[in-house]
């Protein structure tokens, strides 16, 4: 099981990322893209937001997805967001479960 992060390209209304858990993630960014996953990734693919895969945490479940989820974290959390992709937009797995507990909450 994974938790992601998916970064909304442009931000949807006052969405800009969405956080879930999975067991296969790349065959659930591909639900979410085609308008079949969530209903705010379908509802921001109406609209011709791109959902890029911003974040992995490969051990995470869905403690770890609701404990991000609770925090608001996805912004900080969000190396688009916070300008540390050095250009690749796809996937990011470089973060540690413990770095978690090392951003200001």
């Amino acid at each position: 099981m994974s938790v992601y992060l998916i970064h909304l390209e442009p931000a949807y209304k006052h969405a800009r990322h969405y956080l879930g858990y999975a067991d296969d993630v790349h065959s659930r960014l591909a639900l979410h893209r085609m308008g079949q996953g969530s209903r705010l990734c379908q509802v921001a693919v109406e609209a011709g937001c791109k959902l890029i895969l911003a974040r992995v945490w490969e051990d995470g479940d869905r403690s770890l997805e609701r404990r991000l989820k609770n925090r608001k974290a996805a912004p900080r959390l969000c190396p688009i967001c916070n300008h540390k992709h050095d250009g690749q937009l796809d996937l990011f797995t470089d973060f540690d479960l413990d770095d978690i507990e090392e951003v200001a909450f």
